[in-house]
């Protein structure tokens, strides 16, 4: 700060960034000013480097960015340090080709050596990282000649030429000895039985007596087993006690909204309706392993729903009767 005024430059080509008296007539203000040339800079600098790095793009560390399209040329109008690097990455593009080279034939002239004329299916695929199942596809498609002799065990006899000759094809064409779609899947055998998975509640069939049940007949069913609970909304808690299943158990059929609820200071509280709709749900119906509790209920409602059956069905006279009026309606009305 020099006589009221406040000046601030940058280093390397930043223009003055000078403010007048009014504008830091307080500390304050000065330290607004410096913050904003602070970042002001910083914001220059970034869109400098941006501009830098797409104007002095590489292609492969090699020539400038006109030069990609361009072939290669080695006369003497090309720069120097262009023409050195150039020769350089070519340099070590051979060597690296040739040590490449010289691995895989020091590894064929091993194999020549531990294998002069013939190898196994079991030796073929360690000698070739494959796995089994790859190299009998292999084998059996003629991708690989061999002879196949048709026994259980040491079926396939490979030449140690053709094996090689597969490596070498193999860098060169990999999609050539690509395995079909769906090749890896696991095929079940048959008479072997599968391992039987644990259904999910509410996925299970019913069983044929608990379908046929009325669902009216469970609805008051289960309406007189819930006047032990004088209140018409029931807890979570008492729910569990009622059913047989655990908490959680209640919690979840309410999250999913399987069980419709009210959700009142982190509790959820079920009205008696609501929950004789979830009784004769086909969800709550449906549940593959079931409490208790619920076996002997539907124990209970088969012996209801037999006891209700006889009570309402009728006597044979009255029955007649009916048959007899309808006949005497009949004959009048023709």
């Amino acid at each position: 700060m020099e006589n009221g005024s406040l000046f601030w430059k940058a280093k390397s080509g930043w223009n003055a960034f000078i403010f007048q008296e009014k504008f830091a007539s307080t500390p304050c203000a000065a330290r607004k000013i410096e913050l904003t040339a602070t970042r002001a800079k910083k914001r220059f600098n970034q869109e400098k480097k941006e501009r830098f790095r797409k104007k002095k793009a590489r292609f492969w560390e090699i020539g400038e960015k006109k030069e990609r399209n361009s072939a290669l040329d080695f006369s003497p109008k090309m720069s120097p340090l262009t023409r050195e690097s150039m020769i350089h990455f070519l340099l070590l593009l051979a060597k690296k080709a040739e040590v490449y080279h010289m691995k895989t034939n020091h590894y064929y002239s091993d194999l020549l050596r531990q294998y002069p004329a013939y190898m196994t299916k079991e030796q073929m695929y360690q000698v070739c990282y494959i796995s089994k199942k790859t190299c009998l596809f292999l084998l059996q498609s003629g991708l690989v000649p061999c002879l196949d002799s048709g026994k259980k065990t040491r079926r396939f006899k490979i030449e140690t030429a053709n094996v090689i000759h597969y490596l070498e094809d193999r860098e060169l064409h990999p999609d050539r000895y690509k395995t079909p779609d769906g090749f890896y899947k696991r095929k079940r055998v048959k008479g072997k039985s599968r391992r039987k998975k644990r259904r999910k509640q509410g996925t299970g069939t019913p069983s044929p007596s608990v379908a046929a049940i009325d669902p009216y007949i469970m609805r008051e069913y289960y309406r007189a087993e819930l006047e032990l609970y004088p209140d018409d909304v029931l807890t979570a808690k008492q729910i569990s006690e009622f059913t047989g299943y655990s908490h959680s158990s209640v919690v979840r059929w309410c999250n999913k909204q399987y069980l419709q609820n009210f959700y009142i200071r982190h509790r959820f509280y079920v009205p008696k309706e609501y929950l004789l709709d979830f009784f004769t749900s086909r969800h709550f119906i449906n549940i593959s392993v079931k409490s208790e509790l619920h076996k002997e209920r539907n124990q209970q409602l088969i012996q209801y729903q037999a006891e209700s059956c006889s009570a309402m069905v009728s006597t044979p006279q009255s029955s007649e009767k009916r048959t007899k009026n309808k006949v005497y309606t009949k004959n009048q009305g023709s």
